[in-house]
């Protein structure tokens, strides 16, 4: 006969199940329980899947290993199996449902209570004692309270050395080298500054500001009248030559040979326009062509003041001063940018590009005071701190002295030698790396030998036993206690 398995979930219930069944087309229908039992677990239940099952026109059976849903199955007349082969290989018997029974007969309750009824011992009921035994109780409660209420923070300041060590280090800005030689990773950031100086001029030059003056004698070569303009331009034949501009409007009357003079004036001021006699002989300009011109007087008047400028070591100190403020500038802009623990190495500090420089006023120029302003590029090297702190820690704690160990993470590191950069990016330095040590302490030991002793007696053997940099402080709860704790994990050890 064709059977029908269904496997049953943990969670299914007697709803779930009840459905499944409403689907079930064959006449013989196995319900495969998981190994860790099914949510059905009452007679009820597996009654009311039977009778789902019956209506359906099917025979129920089950697979489990279940000694108690195998009894309820049972119970409720339900074929149970211990595997599918099993069940499909065997014919069914279905039995009918067992009946609970109900006890017709009331049983008498007072024979009942009277069995079971205990009779207390005649000891027990004597006052002295239940006082004994009460008494014993809250010794019993006054002990556990003696042991676990009271708590000691014992705070130690052991004697601190210093532990010194002067290393060699080598450090390269190739990851490839860094791996090869085992050494250190080099850094290295730059930044630009900018900022101006105001230095006074100690110099002085000589400044033009007089000019020299005279006439100059015109001379018709022509014919005809010639006229000449203010701002004619008469020089010398010598090169350079030394101009002079007309200062009025003139004319030369018509016939060879006639003249006329003009005043006239130096066109720079200075000595140089200080010119002999009949050293103006070049007109400037179409004049030349109709007039000849000379000075038939020496021009003079041209003349030059002292005056304050900026000098060359002006300039040099200025510069030398302003580059000194800004690498202070850039170095602090360095220790901004790395992180507090890398090693900033400051004699590699470089300028490295000037990017704007500017001096006023310009050379051979008066002026009291000398500007310069500045827009330079530094460069600075640096060990990164993790794995310099890493190094460091690791050759300190091969070099630490047998029962010491570290007060602290702080790794003190101290450039010894002036760091040397090569060309091929390695850098060699000596370094001095200090940290303080602390003594190793048993505190499990110190704890066992001070419980149970009064605060007194207690700070006299930790004061007597231990090298100590400042007294122990001794802290009790409650402070009215008079002992230290019995017990150790209640005693508390801070060094």
């Amino acid at each position: 006969m064709k059977t029908q398995v269904i496997p049953v979930e943990a969670h299914d219930d007697v709803v779930s199940l009840r459905d499944k069944l409403a689907w079930v087309k064959a006449r013989r229908v196995l319900l495969v329980l998981p190994r860790r039992g099914a949510a059905i677990d009452t007679r009820l239940a597996w009654l009311l899947l039977r009778r789902k099952a019956e209506t359906m026109g099917a025979v129920l059976a089950l697979v489990t290993h279940s000694t108690r849903v195998r009894r309820l199955a049972q119970e409720a007349g339900i074929p149970v199996f211990t595997s599918v082969l099993e069940a499909q290989q065997t014919e069914w018997q279905v039995m009918p449902a067992r009946r609970l029974e109900r006890r017709s007969s009331r049983a008498d309750l007072e024979s009942l209570r009277a069995v079971g009824r205990r009779v207390e011992a005649r000891w027990r009921t004597r006052p002295v004692a239940r006082l004994t035994f009460f008494s014993l109780a809250v010794l019993a409660l006054f002990a556990l309270l003696l042991f676990l209420l009271p708590a000691a923070e014992i705070q130690l300041s052991p004697l601190r050395i210093q532990q010194s060590l002067p290393v060699e280090v080598m450090a390269f800005s190739d990851a490839e080298q860094v791996r090869l030689h085992n050494g250190l990773p080099l850094a290295q950031v730059t930044v630009a500054v900018e900022g101006s100086k105001v230095w006074p001029a100690s110099g002085r030059i000589p400044v033009p500001v007089t000019y020299a003056r005279g006439t100059i004698r015109f001379r018709n070569l022509t014919d005809s009248v010639v006229g000449i303009p203010a701002g004619t331009v008469v020089q010398t034949a010598d090169a350079p030559p030394v101009r002079f501009v007309t200062l009025n409007d003139a004319v030369v009357t018509a016939g060879v040979d006639k003249q006329v003079d003009v005043p006239a004036r130096a066109e720079l001021p200075g000595e140089g326009g200080n010119v002999p006699a009949d050293a103006l002989v070049v007109i400037d300009g179409p004049l030349g062509a109709s007039l000849a011109a000379t000075n038939p007087q020496a021009m003079h008047g041209g003349g030059y003041q002292s005056m304050r400028a900026p000098s060359e070591e002006d300039r040099r100190h200025a510069r030398a001063a302003l580059l000194a403020e800004l690498r202070q500038q850039a170095l602090a802009l360095f220790k901004a940018q790395v992180a507090p623990t890398d090693l900033l190495l400051t004699d590699t500090l470089t300028l490295t590009e000037i990017l704007h420089e500017v001096y006023f006023p310009a050379a051979g120029q008066p002026g009291d005071n000398l500007l310069l302003a500045l827009e330079v590029r530094f460069s600075i090297h640096y060990l990164p701190g993790a794995a310099l702190r890493q190094r460091a820690k690791a050759i300190l704690d091969a070099a630490a002295p047998a029962g010491f160990l570290p007060a602290d993470e702080d790794i003190r590191m101290t450039l010894v030698e002036k760091p040397v950069l090569d060309n091929e990016g390695v850098l060699r330095c000596r370094l001095l790396l200090q940290r303080d040590l602390k003594p190793r302490l048993d505190t499990s030991g110190l704890a066992r030998s001070v419980r149970g002793r009064r605060p007194a007696v207690a700070f006299s053997m930790l004061t007597a036993q231990l090298p100590l940099q400042e007294a122990p402080q001794i802290r009790l709860r409650p402070s009215w206690w008079p002992w230290l704790p019995f017990t150790e994990f209640r005693i508390g050890i801070k060094w």
